[in-house]
This record gives structure tokens, C-alpha cells and sequence, in this order.
């Protein structure tokens, strides 16, 4: 009996999914493009900066601030103030992934970072105690090298990001730094970075995300405390802080 309810539940869950999947498509940028030369322009979305336009068809055209990003055809009004108020696109977009892969632990970092910190040392170490809080530059360098040579960096990215921004704030913040998440406003689905930040009523902050594994991925952990010194952004329309941990 018990197995038969949990089967209609995923069965009216994928029903549900199914039908909501054929109220919207996801766009190329050329394929949106095209549809917004017959399209009027209705308003811009405040959590993403995106672009609502009307159609012929009564149908909705959603598209991104970044050109090339992924646009949504909507055909159901109501289904378009859904995904707004939920502050959400099912877009698919890759560089989105990480943050919601990680959502419930990165939106709760405070109460999650000694678990993803026990957990990176203990398979680094191998459940050995050769790890100390106080553990020196190199220490957090042969970590990173490790997971490489384990080819195991995807899996622990963010326990990693949380033990050098811990290290950082230990060692050099005086207790005045503070984590947050920053909303990058380019796509459907902004994408939310881990940030540090120095100045909370300036918003000025630290991508310690970007910085580890953005452009040039991770160079060691002195160049990620030097670039915290030398390249410190402020919150902006575009790139704005939305929570402070």
C-alpha cells in the first residue's frame, strides 16, 4: 500500500512537471531574438534584470540582460508570475548548477560549514588528525592537490571554498569579515557567488568563489589573500549582495 502511494505521488509529481514543461520552451539566443522583433515590451524583472515581452499569441518572451544567454517562451500569464515570485526560470543553464546543486547548504553556510570542513579534512586525510584550525598556508595548498590528484575538486568545491574563507576570516579579518552570497544579474537565473564581505554598510566584498575557481582557477592560497586586498568589488544594480551570514 505504502509503495503504491509513493508511485501516484511521483506519478502526479511527473504528470505535474510534464504539463508545466509544455506551458514554456527555453530559447536559444537566436531563436529569441527573432521572436522579439514581433514582440512589445511589458516590464523588467527586479531579481534578474531580465526582460518580459508580450506576443502576437498572448504568449510571454522572457529574456536575459546577457544577450547570449538562454531566453523562456511562456504561454500561461500565470505560470510567468509563478516563476517570478519564486524567483526562479527552469532555464537549464549551466553556469547556474553549482549554486543550486549546493542551494540548501550555501543559502545556510553558517550552520553547514564545520560539516563541509570535517568533511573535505577527513577525506583528505583519510580520517587521520593531521589537520589543525591553525594549519599554515601549504597545509591548505596540499589540500587542493590532493583533491586534484584524486580528481575529486568538483566534489568538494564548495567544502573547499569554505575552508579558505574560514582560514581568511580566521587569520586576517579581525572578526569584521563576514560571509555572504552575491547575485550576478546576467542571467534568467542569477548566478549566486560565496563572497567575503569587508564592508557590510559600503557593500563592499571579496569574490572568494570567483577567485578559486573562476577564469584562472585556484593559484594557491597566498594569490587568493592577496587578490582579497587588491580587488574588492561594491554591491551594484547588476552585481548586487543579497544575503549577509
Amino acid at each position: 500500500m505504502k509503495i503504491l502511494k509513493e508511485y501516484c505521488l511521483f506519478l502526479f509529481i511527473f504528470i505535474l512537471i510534464a504539463c508545466n514543461s509544455m506551458e514554456y520552451k527555453v530559447l536559444d539566443c537566436f531563436e529569441a531574438a527573432n521572436l522579439k522583433k514581433s514582440a512589445k515590451f511589458l516590464i523588467n524583472i527586479e531579481f534578474n534584470l531580465s526582460s518580459v515581452y508580450s506576443l502576437n499569441d498572448s504568449s510571454y518572451l522572457v529574456m536575459p540582460l546577457n544577450p547570449l544567454g538562454k531566453s523562456m517562451l511562456i504561454k500561461n500569464k500565470n505560470l510567468l508570475e509563478q516563476f517570478i515570485n519564486e524567483k526562479y526560470f527552469p532555464d537549464n543553464e549551466e553556469a547556474n548548477k553549482f549554486y543550486f546543486d549546493n542551494k540548501q547548504c550555501t543559502d545556510n553556510l553558517i550552520k553547514c560549514k564545520e560539516k563541509l570542513k570535517i568533511e573535505l579534512i577527513d577525506y583528505v586525510f583519510k580520517g587521520g588528525n593531521h589537520f589543525q584550525e591553525e594549519n599554515s598556508l601549504e597545509q591548505i595548498d596540499y589540500v587542493y592537490e590532493t583533491l586534484k590528484k584524486r580528481k575529486a575538486i568538483k566534489k568538494y568545491k564548495l567544502n573547499f571554498i569554505v575552508l579558505i574563507g574560514d582560514f581568511i576570516i580566521r587569520k586576517y579579518g579581525n572578526n569584521d569579515i563576514r560571509w555572504g552570497l552575491v547575485a550576478k544579474k546576467q542571467l534568467l537565473n542569477p548566478i549566486m557567488n560565496l563572497v567575503l564581505i569587508k564592508d557590510e554598510k559600503n557593500g563592499i566584498y571579496f569574490d572568494i568563489e570567483e577567485s578559486i575557481f573562476g577564469k584562472y582557477s585556484y593559484s594557491g592560497i597566498r594569490m587568493v589573500i592577496h587578490e582579497m586586498d587588491t580587488y574588492t568589488q561594491k554591491s551594484n544594480q547588476f552585481d548586487t549582495i543579497v544575503k549577509v551570514m
